[in-house]
């Protein structure tokens, strides 16, 4: 994922606005804050494939994700983590 898209993504949450569909894309947050669309990464990824088009799954290191089977099928989808917060 290139850095000028990582800084348009945080500057749209620095605003407030919605991750999803931000910029043509759809964004969904994981983690264990207020801020995030979705606790667990496979539901994140669930959602995600009701999208078309490439889906973007930003994970937050706030929270333990701990044996998880993550499945991904027949879907574009770009899983990041590492983000301090979903905010």
């Amino acid at each position: 994922m290139s850095r000028l898209f990582r800084f348009y993504v945080a500057i749209a949450f620095s605003f407030g606005l919605s991750p999803v569909a931000f910029a043509g894309f759809n964004v969904f947050t994981v983690g264990g804050d207020a801020s995030c669309q979705f606790a667990f990464i496979q539901d994140a990824i669930d959602a995600a494939a009701a999208h078309p088009g490439t889906d973007y799954v930003f994970i937050a290191s706030n929270r333990i994700y701990d044996q998880q089977h993550l499945r991904v099928t027949d879907q574009d989808v770009i899983i990041e983590g590492g983000f301090t917060d979903c905010s």
